[in-house]
């Protein structure tokens, strides 16, 4: 099965590098050299392509994947996810999974349908006919709620004078007949008036109406055909993996996660890599995922740092690909809070109920020093957390109740209640930004400016999370301030800055992505996988925390130092 064709997409490895026992986890996963030894062939086949240049400047995915033929020669192939050069099959990269762009297909023929139906709708919302009658019944609408708001205020005068009659004194019979006939003829009067300007509205709206109807009918069968079509897609999307077995977009999608699939899946680098290598009978040994070029308007990317596969578009479809290879931690979190997690693990694993490190105690709350790499609170996963932990040093007598949470990769004070009174008291001071906290980090970089503030809203990325994404559209609130401390350089001569993190919000992973965004500080944190690149553990530790005791209403002021 290597033939000529697949020998194009094949890159030969020249290396004494032994491949790992076992296949990458694409969701957590720290490159293998033999990883890092293709990136670099393929980063410099970028750079020799000034073809490429301009459109892959503005950003772009690309991905290897380090394989073996039967006879046991050694290579690695390429992707990109999406398009490149308005092509999805080019020279050196593997092609796509599904070749939806053959002018004369199902898609091209579709598409050239829309490009019509889209070219009709514009040009009746721009026709002169079409705004003419927009404005006329917009001015007529406007006259038909302006006479009828006047004769309700002519309607108002009579009815506040029938008020201050029979507020004057006693009316006869008779008089007090005549304004009840009079309050009838008025509410008949304006029910009168109101039916005879909304019919002749509709009259005059018509011809209006009837171009809108012609407007929302086109629409309709654009959404239909467009529906039509991304179904077509879905499959034509034919996926197979390790076993021999395929199965479309759509199956792969309803039987992981009930839904169709989104926009662009299969599009991606790594399912793209997969496919090739399992269709002509290379054995996949490990992968890894880069960003080349800016930063996506929304997303948090940086040039030339490694990401996992995202868990919207990717993770259903990788989890059927990769059944049949041994991979590593295939059970692990997916896309954890940080890839260090995997090497700061070992810490967390090692903290037992009694060796588990306690700042203060009281018979209201505990709080501890959270080792990095263990969760705060038992997950879906089958990892240990400071929770479980405390459950069984309070051996029945109290549980505990988790006051705030700090990220798995992160170090530092974290407080846990001992009953629901406290906890609720202690959680309201966090709401009402009454808790000073202060975190020690090591960022990548010098920062030129001694101190200041970060204003970068937050949401979650629905389609790869727990990332976190700048949005100031749609983002919560996010403010922290920075405080440079010292300046050091590694040992490989890099200048790394230490700071006082303050945040004055408690968004998820805050710190890490105003630290790593452009608009923040622009340097991630030393060994945040999520937003910058591994290191030995994540250099976050939350060492300081000011609030007043929920029961004795003095105030707390705990430190931890930073093992760092």
């Amino acid at each position: 099965m290597f033939n000529g064709q697949c020998s194009m997409k094949f890159h030969p490895l020249d290396t004494s590098i032994q491949p790992p026992q076992r296949f990458t986890n694409p969701f957590r996963y720290i490159p293998h050299p033999l990883c890092v030894e293709a990136m670099k062939e393929l980063q410099q086949y970028l750079r020799s392509q000034p073809k490429y240049s301009e459109e892959i400047a503005l950003g772009k995915m690309f991905g290897v994947l380090v394989v073996a033929t039967h006879e046991g020669k050694m290579g690695f192939l390429a992707a990109f996810s999406g398009l490149l050069a308005d092509s999805n099959d080019l020279p050196y990269f593997v092609p796509a999974i599904a070749d939806i762009l053959q002018p004369d297909n199902y898609f091209k023929q579709g598409e050239r349908l829309l490009d019509r139906i889209n070219h009709i709708i514009r040009s009746v919302e721009n026709s002169s006919a079409y705004i003419s009658q927009k404005e006329y019944c917009e001015e007529i609408t406007l006259n038909r709620d302006h006479t009828l708001s006047d004769k309700r205020a002519a309607l108002a005068v009579r009815k506040a004078e029938r008020h201050r009659l029979r507020a004057a004194g006693p009316l006869s019979k008779e008089e007090e007949q005549r304004l009840i006939k009079e309050s009838q003829f008025d509410n008949a009067e304006i029910r009168r008036i109101k039916d005879t300007l909304d019919k002749d509205l509709e009259e005059k709206k018509a011809p209006f109406l009837a171009i809108e109807q012609q407007i929302l009918s086109l629409k309709k069968t654009r959404k239909q055909l467009s529906d039509d079509l991304q179904r077509w897609i879905f499959d034509q999307f034919v996926i197979t993996n390790a076993k021999g077995e395929t199965k479309n977009l759509t199956d792969i999608f309803m039987d992981s996660t009930g839904t169709l699939p989104p926009a662009g899946a299969g599009e991606c680098a790594a399912p793209k890599l997969l496919q090739y290598a399992f269709l002509h009978g290379l054995r996949p040994l490990c992968m890894a995922e880069f960003w080349w070029g800016k930063p996506p308007a929304l997303q948090l990317r940086r040039h030339l740092n490694y990401y996992p596969a995202c868990s919207g578009k990717c993770k259903p479809i990788l989890q059927f690909m990769l059944q049949g290879l041994d991979v590593d931690e295939l059970n692990a979190p997916s896309n954890p809070a940080s890839a260090s997690d995997a090497s700061d693990a070992s810490e967390g694993l090692s903290v037992s109920s009694s060796s588990l490190p306690i700042i203060y105690e009281d018979s209201y709350m505990i709080v501890v020093n959270k080792p990095t790499g263990i969760l705060s609170v038992k997950g879906k996963e089958e990892a240990p957390s400071i929770d479980e932990l405390l459950t069984i040093r309070g051996n029945g007598q109290w549980l505990p109740l988790i006051v705030h949470r700090i990220d798995m990769a992160t170090s530092g004070i974290l407080i846990f209640a001992k009953d629901k009174k406290t906890q609720q008291a202690l959680q309201a001071q966090f709401a009402n930004h009454k808790v000073l906290k202060r975190y020690k980090a090591i960022v990548e970089g010098d920062i030129p400016c001694a101190e200041g503030d970060i204003n970068l809203p937050l949401r979650h990325d629905i389609m790869d999370r727990p990332r976190q994404m700048v949005d100031p559209t749609h983002g919560k609130p996010a403010i922290s301030h920075f405080k440079v401390i010292m300046k050091r350089t590694d040992e490989q001569g890099r200048v790394r800055t230490v700071l006082y993190l303050f945040p004055k919000t408690g968004r998820t992973h805050q710190l890490r992505v105003h630290c790593a965004h452009p608009q923040g500080l622009n340097s991630p944190i030393v060994g945040d996988n999520l937003y910058g690149r591994p290191d030995k553990r994540l250099m976050l530790h939350a060492e300081y925390i000011e609030f007043t005791h929920p029961a004795t209403g003095l105030p707390v002021h705990l430190e931890c130092p930073a093992p760092f």
